[in-house]
């Protein structure tokens, strides 16, 4: 499973915000609390019939809490095929 840190990941929205999609896998009573700005949400349980929404031209990091559900969606979409990230740390 590939990986961002925090740093990295401010590092790229810093330089190139672009070429990312975050995607914010809590669900939507968590994000509303706080999320980073620029990242959508999807919660976990909906991903599977929302996968057409992410944009696969970009590096699509998944993000929660502390890692755990950020994980299975990456997991989720290396099985699909699809080229993702998880936020850990």
């Amino acid at each position: 499973m590939q990986t961002f840190l925090p740093k990295e990941l401010a590092s790229l929205l810093e330089k190139s915000p672009d070429t990312l999609e975050l995607i914010d896998v809590r669900g939507t009573d968590e994000y509303s609390e706080v999320h980073i700005p620029e990242a959508k949400n999807i919660p976990l349980h909906l991903l599977p019939m929302r996968l057409h929404e992410l944009d696969k031209k970009k590096k699509i990091v998944f993000i929660c809490r502390s890692g755990g559900r950020s994980g299975q969606a990456t997991l989720f979409a290396e099985s699909e095929n699809i080229t993702a990230y998880n936020l850990v740390g």
